[in-house]
């Protein structure tokens, strides 16, 4: 078998990704581990730089401690919107910084401003897609709600 030679940094193709999330709220009073999916789009505005577009929905379990029969005992339900860059270092490393909003679609139904950074790593596949693996961490809202967030997606190129 031929090792494979590609490189997404060198080809500014624009592409497309689809993913599974687990975000694990960190310093936080009222979450817990979550999960989630989420698609993102990305443009190339440069050698190694492309903007990134991303939406999703997740879901953050609620702490034992807080369910009662009385209060919430659903997960918290949240539908995040992002826009960012993608900086390319080599052998498909790269880091991410993105911006935008949170927005809870029970409980207080409140909308968090997002700042989301890490980094990732693309493992090439046939067909000139590969699997994208990233963490970030994110805050949402002036520190209410901090996340560390994984992220494991399908991501090919269109032209």
């Amino acid at each position: 078998m031929q090792a494979q030679n590609y490189t997404y940094q060198q080809d500014n193709n624009k592409a497309f990704s689809i993913g599974l999330d687990m975000p694990v709220a960190i310093r936080n009073e009222f979450f817990t581990v979550g999960a989630g999916a989420s698609i993102k789009g990305e443009y190339p505005i440069g050698e190694n730089l492309s903007v990134t577009a991303a939406g999703g929905y997740q879901i953050l379990r609620v702490k034992d401690a807080y369910r009662t029969e009385e209060g919430p005992n659903k997960a918290g339900a949240f539908i995040p919107v992002k826009a960012g860059v993608k900086y390319f270092l080599g052998d498909g490393l790269y880091f991410e910084g993105e911006g935008g909003i949170s927005i809870e679609t029970n409980y207080a139904k409140r909308k968090y401003a997002v700042i989301a950074l890490g980094p990732g790593l693309m493992v090439p596949m046939k067909n000139r897609s590969s699997i994208d693996f990233s963490l970030r961490y994110e805050d949402w809202g002036s520190s209410r709600i901090k996340v560390l967030g994984i992220r494991a997606a399908y991501r090919f190129d269109w032209l």
